[in-house]
């Protein structure tokens, strides 16, 4: 009997502590939520769908047993939401104890509107939470969910710590709150990180909302625009981003004059251009940036840049929808950059999911071998 029973049991294998962690790092990483280097198409990630896995798995690691929770806790704590439990949650990060204070494990806040609105002269627990967490590396302020039933008041102004180490901000505007200044300001918000280096915006801007200080942010090297409209475009012109390199403008894009209006007054230093549907942006943007050596867009909905070259061009990037006719896309603008007229490139990179059947198609290695004549190449990436 007992050796049957024992015949029965599954055991854990006996590993190294660092192993184990190494294995929960692995199963609970969301890499761009964290991420403050530039990196194509990551926007195709940008939803809360990976970061909610992760978190499902992390809720799992630290309930197995203590040596797991121990293990997994700066796992878990890494990446925190303000929600219904906010008080608890301020509760839990403001332990004392030296061997125990989860806050020094955050690195990512996501920061609702919901939970940082100002109906009274109180102070919103939304800054308690921020002055807890202020060595955080990325701060999130996401839409409102659409049809959301909060009813929301911004009556007094807020404030907002300062972020020595804050590398990343995903902002989406929102201008009732904006008014509150501080947590609820991007403005605010960006005087008092000086090192940040990524910047997502995102959403409309109202008239009210526009700020006349010309704010200069020495460390900001990327600028990605989510559905920005005109006013908002005309805030980021007033700023002054010296280290500005890679912009990527997403689909919807601004309305023309706005477009214009980035790429005289940044377009001279990028060096890595991302658009979404672009139209015909192409050649405006190779006229508008000298120094662009990168140009990432999804090719099903953008036309070549007819009658333009370029000196500095080295790399093109092209994300490829799965589709019955994207063969034709795809030779369209493998082809679509003369030798003569772009003299600096030299790579293609397709952007996808599973290149296995292209691969084995006997056109993209004919595409492949007539690009290698020139001196150009294909890299694939999923």
């Amino acid at each position: 009997m007992t050796d049957t029973n024992h015949s029965n049991l599954t055991l854990a294998p006996r590993l190294p502590p660092e192993l184990w962690f190494l294995i929960f790092r692995h199963a609970t990483d969301a890499l761009w939520s964290t991420s403050h280097v530039y990196r194509p198409f990551q926007a195709r990630f940008a939803s809360g769908d990976v970061c909610d896995a992760a978190l499902h798995v992390k809720h799992a690691i630290v309930r197995v047993c203590k040596q797991w929770r121990a293990l997994g806790a700066d796992v878990f704590y890494e990446d925190i939401r303000a929600g219904p439990g906010l008080p608890a949650l301020i509760q839990t990060l403001d332990q004392q104890h030296p061997e125990n204070i989860p806050r020094r494990w955050v690195r990512r806040v996501v920061l609702p509107y919901t939970h940082s609105d100002t109906p009274t002269w109180r102070p919103t627990p939304a800054v308690q939470l921020m002055e807890l967490c202020a060595d955080i590396d990325v701060l999130v302020r996401p839409p409102l969910p659409s049809g959301h039933p909060y009813v929301l008041r911004f009556d007094f102004p807020t404030t907002t710590p300062t972020f020595a180490r804050l590398r990343r901000i995903d902002w989406w505007q929102h201008n009732d709150a904006a008014r509150t200044d501080g947590i609820n300001a991007l403005d605010d918000v960006l005087r008092h990180a000086p090192h940040v280096e990524h910047l997502v915006l995102g959403g409309d801007f109202h008239l009210t909302a526009l700020r006349q200080q010309r704010l200069v942010l020495p460390r900001l090297h990327t600028v990605h625009m989510r559905r920005v409209n005109a006013l908002g475009v005309r805030q980021l012109c007033m700023w002054t981003l010296p280290a500005l390199a890679h912009l990527v403008v997403e689909t919807p894009l601004p309305p023309q004059e706005a477009c214009e209006a980035v790429w005289e007054k940044y377009g001279p230093q990028l060096q890595v251009v991302e658009l979404g549907a672009a139209g015909d942006q192409l050649a405006a943007v190779l006229a508008a940036c000298p120094a662009v050596v990168e140009l990432n867009y999804h090719a099903r909905a953008t036309c070549l840049p007819r009658g333009v070259g370029h000196d500095t061009l080295q790399r093109v990037g092209l994300f490829v929808e799965e589709r019955e006719d994207m063969w034709r896309d795809v030779e369209e603008h493998l082809s679509g950059y003369p030798k003569d007229d772009f003299p600096a490139l030299t790579q293609f990179v397709l952007y996808g999911r599973d290149w296995a059947c292209i691969l084995a198609n006997p056109r993209f290695r004919e595409m492949e071998e007539s690009l290698k004549m020139v001196g150009r190449s294909i890299v694939l990436e999923a």
